[in-house]
């Protein structure tokens, strides 16, 4: 908020400068000097809005860091799960792997082991 109204500030004061104060809204727009100036003008606001953006979220990605503790977490992916697209049988199961690793990382949690 605070950067908006310096921006909107130094724009009025662009304005306000004797060389475009008598000048149309149409004229401010014609007038490259104008235009260069107010172009520096927001860039330099924006890169303010940027930079504090980005300490915002630092910030933030910081505290979520300590604030929310590391917990484990189970990942299986089964390619083969017995039958193929048509149906067939594969004569193989991931998923009896995979089932039965999951069975141990649970049994892992509620013994807090993991």
């Amino acid at each position: 908020m605070e950067i908006e109204r310096g921006r909107k500030k130094a724009i009025d004061d662009l304005h306000d400068r004797p060389e475009f104060s008598k000048l149309s809204t149409k004229e401010r727009k014609e007038n490259t000097v104008y235009t260069e100036a107010a172009k520096k003008i927001s860039e330099n606001y924006a890169t303010q809005s940027d930079d504090l953006r980005y300490r915002i979220t630092e910030i933030f990605e910081e505290r979520r860091r300590k604030d929310l503790p590391d917990y484990e977490i189970f990942m299986g992916i089964a390619e083969d799960i017995g039958y193929d697209a048509t149906g067939r049988d594969t004569k193989t199961n991931e998923l009896e792997l995979i089932g039965k690793e999951l069975s141990r990382f649970i049994d892992a949690i509620e013994k807090g082991k993991a």
